[in-house]
């Protein structure tokens, strides 16, 4: 299935779901979904009201059962990122992949620490303390 958006140019483009999808659900029952089948519409990220976030989900979007839930607390920022990697497989072997990034900023002290948990093309997750580039 296509999904469609408008640009900030006003154009309008098709898209098709990524293998995990994000859905925000917020406090009051409501949610947006990253894809949302009833309106054929593609949602960005900037959409989400985190003010009324409650939980920030990401699912396989073949398989909505599968998914990793993430109660979202007051304060926090959330991220939501892809990341490419680049994988030396062997003597010049190179393997692409997709890790679909998620989490969270929050502000201690006057320092900032993130914490993302990314998701691995075996569907493994792994929790690490930033996005790589250190704290901020």
């Amino acid at each position: 299935m296509k999904f469609t958006y408008t640009k900030e140019d006003g154009t309008v483009k098709e898209t098709t779901p990524e293998r995990w999808v994000w859905l925000a659900i917020y406090k009051d029952g409501s949610y947006l979904k990253q894809f949302d089948e009833k309106e054929g519409k593609y949602h960005f990220f900037k959409e989400i009201d985190q003010e009324n976030l409650d939980h920030f989900v990401m699912q396989r979007a073949d398989d909505p059962t599968r998914r990793f839930e993430m109660k979202f607390e007051k304060g926090w920022d959330l991220i939501h990122y892809y990341r490419n990697k680049k994988l030396n497989i062997g003597t010049d072997q190179e393997q692409h992949i997709k890790l679909y990034c998620f989490g969270y900023k929050e502000k201690i002290g006057k320092r900032s620490r993130k914490t993302i948990m990314q998701i691995y093309p075996n569907d493994v997750v792994a929790i690490v303390g930033d996005d790589g580039r250190g704290d901020k």
